[in-house]
């Protein structure tokens, strides 16, 4: 019989953290030395870890979409045949405060060289999580004691569907009316929840930086737009001969900017750490000089209005600004100005 070995997070030069992103290989499935296993993402680059060793997988203990730090386990493997019992002991010794002698549990299955040239390094963690950084993590947002989680995993292992369930319970407890997750005029709105990469989220924090200690410069450029005013001058001739106020080019302006939205949702989105949240609905803010100030009543559902019903809209809202006569509900939701 074989001996269980742990899968771990290799180190990568500098690197602390990873994500997993997505597994090569399914429970059970034998692999060969130089198989890719899984893909791992880091704040600088995209790595595909390979075995050193043939073998099987026995367990999958992490959750594609995960973040990690170097070293965290996230697989059994064996380089053949083991009991279930022997199985169980390697979950159990998990799941345990102590380390497992390195005797007993052997290191990762490996991983090839990374980008930067450092060749993966996988020793035994001396300070092992009790639970996987998934369940931690989600226990921590939710603030919840996980020694008082009864788990339903192997050896009492603590799931991710054993905190889930305790959040779904505590919601039902509460009163209507809670806490909202987004600001007035958010939360209502059709989104799509996207997670942040660790690239993604480099990249933002240094952007911000740049953003505070870096003087800015616009940039402008021409553009050709003859045939918009031709379209422009056309629609207002028609709407003025009718005793109706013309349509300006900035509603033209506004309502190619909808349909570019829908054709590039990433821009019609609002961005937080962890993840962004892109909306299914351009609410178009407009900017409006008033004698008080600036302000930017928004235009709800603006991608379902042609430019005619747009312009109008665009007309009221000014209007109302200038005088003084905006709603809350005016000046919220809005997903893109």
């Amino acid at each position: 019989m074989s001996e269980v070995r742990q899968l771990r997070i290799p180190h990568m030069g500098s690197v602390e953290n990873a994500r997993l992103v997505v597994w090569h290989i399914s429970e059970n499935e034998y692999f060969k030395s130089g198989d890719t296993l899984y893909e791992v993402e880091t704040d600088k680059t995209l790595t595909e870890v390979d075995a050193d060793c043939d073998g099987y997988l026995l367990k999958r203990l992490a959750e594609e979409d995960e973040d990690f730090k170097v070293g965290d386990v996230i697989g059994l493997f064996a380089d053949g045949e083991v009991t279930d019992a022997a199985l169980e002991t390697a979950l159990l010794a998990l799941n345990s405060v102590g380390e497992p002698s390195s005797e007993k549990v052997d290191s990762s299955a490996g991983a090839r060289e990374n980008s930067e040239g450092t060749s993966a390094d996988s020793g035994v963690q001396k300070d092992r999580p009790r639970h996987s950084p998934l369940v931690r993590k989600l226990a921590a947002q939710h603030d919840i004691n996980l020694a008082k989680v009864k788990g339903s995993g192997a050896g009492g292992r603590v799931t991710k569907e054993d905190i889930l369930a305790m959040v779904a319970q505590r919601e039902s407890q509460e009163p209507a009316g809670g806490r909202a997750d987004f600001p007035a005029g958010y939360d209502s709105l059709p989104r799509k929840v996207v997670a942040n990469s660790l690239r993604r989220q480099t990249i933002a924090r240094r952007l911000t930086a740049v953003v505070q200690q870096v003087p800015q410069l616009t940039a402008d450029i021409e553009i050709a737009i003859q045939h918009v005013i031709e379209v422009r001058n056309a629609l207002s001739e028609a709407r003025v001969a009718k005793g109706k106020a013309g349509v300006s080019l900035f509603s033209c302006v506004a309502a190619a900017a909808c349909r570019s939205l829908l054709e590039h949702p990433e821009l019609n989105a609002t961005y937080g750490e962890k993840e962004r949240y892109l909306w299914q609905t351009v609410n178009l803010g407009i900017a409006v000089d008033t004698p008080d100030g600036l302000v930017v009543p928004v235009v709800k559902s603006a991608e379902k209005l042609d430019v005619i019903e747009l312009n109008d809209a665009i007309k009221d809202l000014t209007t109302r600004a200038i005088n003084g006569q905006l709603t809350q509900q005016d000046m919220e939701g809005g997903t893109f100005t």
